[in-house]
């Protein structure tokens, strides 16, 4: 029985993944090659488009690094104020294929005592959470305040 996990499918059992059917996985395949992504929400595979590139911006104020950085409760209630589950959060970093990355991203998500807009960790949260540069500022920036 084929299996997948979030961005890959394989004919063997994956750890963090969850049974499909033959026909699931012919469609990854052809979907994949298309360039789409495997996605599992909630125990439920499905293939998604990948968020699309945005523009450059020339908004001064989108610029982020002007963004202060936030402290983990501030990122949290951001999270949270905006529909973004914490065990989502976990789910887009235990994603991460790489062991050693995946280890590194666990260390910044539970003791970084700041976190700031630039860091590859936001950019790779918030593409798994499907969520646009624009999204994610506009995020930040409520986040500021709380």
């Amino acid at each position: 029985m084929p299996w997948a996990s979030n961005g890959q499918i394989s004919t063997s059992p994956l750890s963090d993944g969850i049974e499909i059917s033959e026909a699931d996985y012919l469609a990854a395949l052809d979907g994949l090659a298309a360039g789409q992504m495997v996605s599992i929400a909630g125990g439920v595979f499905a293939l998604v488009e990948p968020p699309k590139a945005e523009p450059e911006r020339d908004d001064p104020e989108r610029d982020q690094s002007q963004l202060r950085p936030l402290n983990p409760r501030q990122l949290r209630l951001g999270l949270l104020n905006n529909s973004i589950s914490l065990a989502s959060v976990e789910a887009a970093i235990e994603a991460i294929e790489d062991p050693a990355a995946r280890e590194r991203a666990i260390v910044e998500w539970e003791y970084a005592p700041i976190y700031k807009r630039e860091h590859v960790l936001i950019a790779h949260i918030g593409a798994a959470l499907g969520l646009t540069e624009e999204q994610i500022d506009d995020m930040w920036s409520e986040a500021q305040t709380l």
